[in-house]
């Protein structure tokens, strides 16, 4: 696979990655016990706080950036940030793994999302030299 082809996929993963995260959230929307807590202000016993919610906008908008930075940045650094980023975004979903089945099945196929990104994006260099 060539260096531009590699960089397209990254992208692409980047893409896909974040429809899982934004539909098990749409799909956790639509229970009642869900709605119930959010009424609360508590979600899954924390509290919804602006620090929680700035934390969000963070896991959300590194995934966000590498989509185009997959595709422009330079070359060692789009191999770096895409696997620091990759590391970063599993790190942060794994402090709020989450506990019913539907949900677990959606961030198992993050992280696996995520391996492959971090996977795809160490090759970077040896693919450069073909």
């Amino acid at each position: 696979m060539t260096n531009e082809k590699t960089r397209q996929v990254l992208s692409t993963l980047w893409i896909f990655f974040m429809l899982n995260l934004v539909f098990r959230d749409i799909h956790e929307i639509g229970t009642a016990a869900f709605l119930n807590e959010a009424l609360t202000g508590k979600i899954n016993g924390a509290v919804i706080t602006e620090e929680l919610m700035l934390l969000g906008f963070v896991l959300i908008e590194i995934p966000l950036a590498m989509i185009i930075g997959s595709l422009f940045l330079p070359h060692k650094m789009c191999r770096w940030l895409t696997i620091v980023a990759a590391v970063l975004t599993g790190a942060i979903l794994s402090l709020g793994l989450p506990g019913d089945l539907d949900d677990r099945a959606f961030a198992i196929v993050e992280f696996i999302t995520l391996g492959y990104i971090c996977w795809l994006a160490w090759r970077l260099p040896s693919l450069e030299k073909h």
